[in-house]
């Protein structure tokens, strides 16, 4: 792969909606197999985007658009400002590359929206609650496209517990 991909960092759009004028976090947990909608995994989102709304403003990238098979956390219920609900599936996730690339910080779950960060020049933490349930083959890949852009450092993988 790395003999024939070109890896460079990406720029975002203009963010057409209202965001904080100070630093905010970025926030999108789903559930998926590395992170299961478990009692564990939904407590654990909820200390974090707590303990995020309590050092400053945190943006959720949850849509209530179906789009794919991940069920998002509704991070809304926990005080933090909503993503706008009139955005169209065709906007999505423009609107959603305009936040992050403006954001301090993506924390989410691990998986390929966490990867989006990095190429935007954000760090990107993001959480799995199963460590077999995701490819290492995955990691290692997008590990390998960071350090050939100079952003190695931007992502973040933890264990959730």
């Amino acid at each position: 792969m790395l003999n024939h991909a070109r890896y460079q960092k990406l720029e975002a759009g203009a963010a057409s909606r209202d965001l904080p004028r100070q630093p905010y976090t970025a926030v999108k947990f789903y559930f998926n197999d590395c992170f299961p909608a478990t009692d564990e995994n939904r407590a654990f989102v909820r200390r974090t985007v707590e303990r995020l709304a309590a050092r400053g403003p945190v943006v959720s990238l949850t849509t209530g658009l179906q789009l794919d098979d991940h069920g998002g956390v509704d991070a809304q219920a926990f005080g933090v400002r909503p993503f706008p609900a009139d955005v169209s599936p065709r906007d999505n996730l423009a609107l959603q590359t305009a936040i992050v690339a403006r954001a301090e910080a993506l924390v989410c779950t691990y998986g390929g929206f966490s990867y989006l960060a990095p190429f935007l020049g954000v760090r990107s933490i993001a959480y799995y609650g199963d460590p077999n349930g995701f490819s290492r083959r995955h990691l290692l890949m997008v590990r390998s496209a960071l350090h050939t852009i100079g952003a190695d450092d931007l992502l973040d993988v933890q264990a959730s517990c």
